[in-house]
């Protein structure tokens, strides 16, 4: 690809995008989530990196993150972190969390891998990657999309940043099981007029209207849904809430349900869940009452 007549002032800065496929070198990994000594989930196993040396990588496993430090080609490594759910809206932006907590404000190659990550993950979207486990890490060499000046004369400095999103196995667990709110993670879908979101739970304006999503860890998800609980709490005049409704997929429709606050379960919970574990909810504020939910959350039970 050529771009032709590209003006640049001297000192400026002219960007451009250029979309393609490339090969990737793979990686083997054998990660599944095991239940620890206080009932809650641990991600186990060894990742393999393929014939790619990656510089500065992390794991990322929902609100966690193990720093490898550089991986050489071939490298085989150990993963053990303890499962924590990851809030779409809480302050850490995912830029930060991949560059951890270093000073790249004052170190030119930082500041640059800083300015990359905020073009790919905007700051206030720190979920922008789905619920999963990923290993991510920067290559300055053999960068995939070469850059040259026809006729003048020029140098380059190249980057590069890999994504790898590795498979989990099911957690091995037999019977009836409980998904609980940190299994799931909360994201907006759409809203109308004006909503703020809180880590746990969200102000909706009188009239206004917001659409979340919710999905369960990868691995966790039940083959039988027999109960979905709906938990919607406030500290606020209780006297307002408002209108619930959940998607249902077998009618393809909202369908409104008379809940208010506190705990509910759902009649028909199956025909609000998703098999891979998603779960559609809409709130609409009362046309004279704003909202505030403290915490918004659900939790799913069923056969494996």
């Amino acid at each position: 690809m050529t771009v032709s007549d590209l003006r640049v002032d001297v000192g400026g800065i002219q960007p451009f995008v250029a979309d393609g496929y490339v090969d990737v070198p793979p990686l083997r990994s054998d990660l599944r989530l095991v239940s620890d000594a206080t009932g809650g989930l641990q991600l186990e196993g060894t990742v393999h990196n393929g014939n790619l040396p990656l510089k500065e990588a992390v794991l990322i496993a929902g609100g966690g993150e193990q720093r490898l430090g550089d991986l050489d080609a071939g490298t085989e490594f150990a993963v053990s972190l303890a499962h924590t759910s990851f809030s779409p809206y809480s302050y850490e932006d995912m830029p930060g969390r991949i560059l951890g907590a270093v000073d790249y404000w004052n170190d030119e190659v930082l500041y640059r891998r800083y300015e990359f990550l905020q073009a790919i993950f905007p700051y206030g979207e720190p979920n922008s990657l789905a619920e999963g486990v990923y290993l991510v890490g920067w290559v300055d060499e053999d960068v995939p999309l070469p850059v040259e000046v026809v006729g003048h004369s020029f140098s380059t400095v190249g980057m590069a940043f890999y994504v790898y999103e590795l498979p989990v196995a099911a957690v091995e667990t037999e019977g009836q099981i409980t998904i609980k709110p940190d299994l799931i993670t909360r994201q907006m879908e759409n809203s109308t007029g004006y909503v703020d979101l809180w880590p746990q739970g969200c102000y909706v304006d009188s009239g206004a209207k917001v659409e979340f999503s919710f999905t369960v860890w990868p691995g966790v998800m039940v083959s039988q849904v027999d109960k979905l609980v709906v938990d919607m709490q406030t500290s606020d005049d209780p006297s307002h809430p408002p209108a619930v409704a959940l998607w249902n997929w077998e009618s393809g429709e909202w369908d409104e349900l008379d809940l208010g606050w506190g705990q509910h379960s759902i009649p028909n919970a199956g025909a609000y869940v998703l098999s891979p574990g998603q779960v559609r909810l809409r709130l609409t504020a009362q046309p004279d009452w704003p909202a505030s939910v403290d915490d918004l959350t659900i939790t799913i039970k069923g056969q494996r």
